[in-house]
């Protein structure tokens, strides 16, 4: 089997990372943030352009570690629910979301809903 997050390569990134790396996925992703997780797809949080600018006003550089302004507190789906109704309830919720980490019982990341950005 195929395991889906190989179809989001730039949505996702090593909690080893810098900002510099979130940079990237959050620009080839073209949706403003990107999930962070360990060595084994454990889901510690997101980290969005914003958080990005507001630690770089701060003093931070591209080299500074990501886990330093992850945020650990983000929304997650549980893959044991209609993920595609809740993320829709939560994508209309919060217009600032655009994408949201689908994580199993241990919290490992087992896919992703993204926001439907594309022109009509």
């Amino acid at each position: 089997m195929k395991n889906k997050l190989s179809a989001y390569p730039n949505f996702f990134m090593s909690s080893d990372g810098t900002i510099a790396d979130a940079l990237t996925c959050i620009t080839e992703n073209k949706h403003g943030a990107v999930i962070v997780v360990d060595d084994r797809n454990i889901v510690y949080g997101i980290v969005a352009d914003g958080d990005v600018r507001r630690a770089m006003l701060k003093g931070a550089t591209m080299l500074t570690p990501i886990m330093k302004l992850v945020n650990t507190n983000s929304v997650v789906l549980p893959d044991t629910i209609n993920k595609e109704a809740e993320a829709e309830k939560i994508f209309g919720d919060h217009v600032g979301f655009n994408l949201v980490p689908v994580v199993a019982a241990d919290n490992t990341l087992v896919d992703i809903m993204i926001r439907n950005t594309s022109k009509a």
